[in-house]
Parts: C-alpha cells; structure tokens; sequence
C-alpha cells in the first residue's frame, strides 16, 4: 500500500520544517543576545510582576522567602561565610531567568538559561550551577542537585511551596495535587538522604512555618499547630513510601522504624532523616548506598 506521498511531496515538508526550525533559531539567538545585554540581577524586581499564587504574592517575594528558608538550612549545617554567601546569592538569583526573554519563549529552559546568564553577569560557577540544579529533580528518575549550593536552594524552594500551599489550605487529596507537593516532599527527603545532609526537618518546618504565619498571618487557612502537624503526617507518609515502594523494604519494618503507635516517636523521626534512612536498611541487612 502506497503512502500517498511522493519523493517530492516529502522534499516539501522538509523544507517547510527547516524554515521553521531556521525561524525558531533566529529567534533564540535574539533573544539570548538581549538576555546577555543586562545582568541576571537587573531582572529581580520584574520578578514583582509575576504572580506565584493569587494570595501569596509574586514571585519576587516568593523568592524573599526562599532566601529566608535558605538562611535556617544554613544555621543547621553551619557552612563557611564563604560558602554561605554563594548559597544566598544562588538563592537570590534562581527565579531571575524567568521574565528573560528566552525562558518567556521556552518556558522549559527555566534554570538552564538562568545558569548560563549568571555566568555571563561575572557570577561565581558554583551560583550559576546551583540556579540550575535547584529544579532537580524535575521528575521521577531525573539527577538530583549535586553540589550543596544546589542542594540547599532546592530544598528551600520546596519547602517555601509546600508550607505556603499548605497553610492556604490546599492539601493534597486523592489523584488532586495540582501544586506537585507530593513530588516536592519526595525531592526532599531523597535530596536530604542522597547527601547526607544533616537536617533537622522537624526544626526545621517550625521555623519556616513561624516565618510565614507572620507574613501572611491575613491568609492563613488553619492555626500554626495543626498546620505544622498537617505537614509532618505528610511528611512521614512520603518517607513511609519512599522506604516501601523505592527502598522495597517490609510494610512491617518500615512500621517499626517509623513507630506507627508512638505519635512521639514518629514525629521524632523527622529530627534525623539519615537516621530512619539507616535504620530502616540496616535492619534487613542492606547497604544505604
């Protein structure tokens, strides 16, 4: 059976695509020559007109409370001034890229094209990396962030979305997670566990929790104890499937290590991830690796 196109009709449609690649490639080459033309930092307060989410602002005051989140991480790991610095700068900078022009055409190269104007602003590599590796992992299987700046600028991203989100009142239920907050809880804990990341998360929401109810006290949805206890039953439930479904570990055990009866000692469990990471695979003899 013959296709109905002929030799001709498919030369055709192939110069009909390389027009509209050629087309498509001018533009981007445009628009990363105008990108280029101003510093990655001169694109922050356009960030004031982007909103995150109705009630909770923009997007430039998402990022103030990112840098906020970013600044507790950084008391608990107790990084050199040096290195803190680099982490408040990538944190400062890891939403510029999106009114570029660039991103604004291809929304998928968000953190991509960020990475790459930082360096072309003069900024430190390992800031321009932390702007991209703050998105891993962008989905299941993806690479998550490699260096510490990236790994602490994601977390404070997911958290700030999560307890935001959550204290608006907008919990996840049944196939309904429009927010991505099971996905953001599951970077968490595999981004805390692949680093070895010495977190206290419990510690660690109260504070940012405690931030935001004073921000946004006017949109809170529910009182700051049972908006806290909300996020570390979420919380604990991600670590329970992370153990079972990607750890293939025991529903019983898990059960053990997490203290299913023992409402103290469950929540305890979020003070020392590693700890229940360990636990959790040192009891049927596995390796953490």
């Amino acid at each position: 059976m013959q296709s109905g196109f002929g030799d001709a009709d498919g030369g055709w449609i192939a110069k009909g695509n390389e027009r509209v690649i050629r087309a498509r490639l001018s533009d981007g080459k445009f628009f990363f020559d105008a990108d280029r033309a101003v510093p990655l930092e001169n694109y922050l307060p356009k960030l004031e007109a982007v909103t995150f989410q109705q009630d909770l602002g923009s997007v430039r005051a998402k990022v103030d409370r990112i840098g906020r989140v970013t600044a507790h991480i950084l008391d608990q790991l107790l990084m050199e001034a040096g290195d803190r610095r680099l982490v408040e700068e990538a944190a400062l900078l890891c939403k510029a890229d999106l009114v570029t022009q660039m991103v604004g055409e291809f929304p998928e190269l968000q953190g991509v094209m960020g990475q790459k104007y930082a360096l072309a602003s003069g900024r430190p590599k390992a800031v321009a990396d932390a702007i991209f590796e703050h998105y891993l992992p962008r989905g299941a299987g993806d690479a998550l962030p490699s260096s510490t700046t990236g790994q602490v600028v994601g977390l404070a991203d997911r958290l700030d979305t999560l307890i935001s989100i959550f204290g608006l009142g907008m919990i996840p239920t049944g196939s309904s997670d429009p927010f991505a907050l099971r996905r953001a809880a599951n970077a968490i804990v595999n981004i805390i566990w692949a680093a070895n990341l010495s977190i206290n998360l419990a510690l660690l929401l109260d504070q940012a929790i405690a931030d935001f109810a004073e921000s946004f006290a006017t949109v809170l949805k529910l009182p700051v104890a049972d908006l806290t206890q909300q996020l570390q039953d979420f919380f604990l439930q991600r670590i329970r499937t992370l153990l079972q479904d990607d750890r293939q570990i025991d529903y019983d055990l898990v059960n053990a290590v997490l203290g299913e009866n023992d409402l103290e000692y469950t929540q305890r469990s979020l003070t020392d991830l590693l700890e229940v990471r360990d636990r959790a695979l040192f009891l049927p003899g596995r390796s953490p690796d």
